[in-house]
């Protein structure tokens, strides 16, 4: 009983791999040459208060051939990336070569230090991650499109057009 169906399994997953292109081989370190790819990734909220204490979560999908060993995330204010501060993201799902990762960033305190002019620490917020698989390959980055809006504790609404002429 089980012959017939170990036979059509295999028809199947012939089918497949000839469909796809895929091979049922797995990937050797030498034919590695690749770093992990960020496929896609997203940050929330939006807006946030750092004051407040909320956590940005970072979460993205990883890809890589072999297998993704670090992925992390940088936030920095536009314009002033040496402002930034990293996290790591932690795997939530998927395998080590196809996974959703995910990380809450809270601002440290250092982020609104006395002094910095505005748009350094208040203001649009880039977000950027990127991967390192087991063999040492940095993949490239995938910044966010939208940027995240820091608020600043004293005008925690941001502006809006009443009108235009």
């Amino acid at each position: 009983m089980f012959r017939g169906h170990a036979r059509w399994l295999a028809a199947v997953l012939a089918l497949v791999l000839a469909v796809t292109g895929l091979s049922a081989a797995p990937v050797r370190a030498a034919d590695d040459l690749l770093g992990p790819v960020v496929e896609s990734m997203s940050f929330t909220p939006e807006m946030l208060d750092p004051s407040e204490g909320t956590p940005l979560r970072i979460t993205a999908r990883v890809t890589d051939a072999t297998e993704v060993q670090r992925v992390r995330a940088y936030v920095f204010p536009q314009g002033d990336e040496a402002m930034g501060h990293g996290v790591d993201l932690a795997r939530v799902s998927g395998s080590v070569t196809d996974g959703t990762y995910r990380a809450d960033f809270v601002f440290p305190p250092s982020v609104l230090p006395e002094g910095l002019e505005y748009g350094q620490k208040y203001g649009y917020w880039g977000v950027q991650v990127w991967a390192v698989d087991v063999l040492g390959h940095r993949g490239t980055e995938l910044r966010s499109p939208t940027p995240l809006m820091v608020l600043d504790p004293a005008d925690s609404s941001p502006p809006m057009v009443t009108g235009a002429s």
